[in-house]
């Protein structure tokens, strides 16, 4: 399965269904549905929701000197731009 970081397209409905209050979340790379118990993330680079394990890494972003939570696709493209990126 191929995932593409950029942030998901979706109808107003769809977000406001997502976002609504006590409504559980899907990760966007393992379907995991979130709950009380397990926190959803957002990815800092592509705005995407995301599980914990699929969003256990920080890289500092252009936007931020500090390192921010991104997920784990958007991890590994970030990665290989910074390592072919001329010092």
């Amino acid at each position: 399965m191929s995932f593409s970081c950029r942030a998901p397209s979706s109808t107003q409905e769809e977000q406001e269904q997502l976002s609504g209050p006590g409504s559980a979340e899907v990760c966007q790379l393992c379907r995991e549905e979130s709950s009380r118990g397990k926190r959803k993330n957002i990815c800092k680079n592509c705005g995407g929701i995301f599980c914990e394990s699929c969003s256990g890494n920080e890289l500092p972003l252009p936007s931020s000197i500090n390192p921010e939570r991104v997920c784990d696709a958007c991890h590994k493209q970030l990665i290989q731009q910074y390592s072919s990126s001329p010092l």
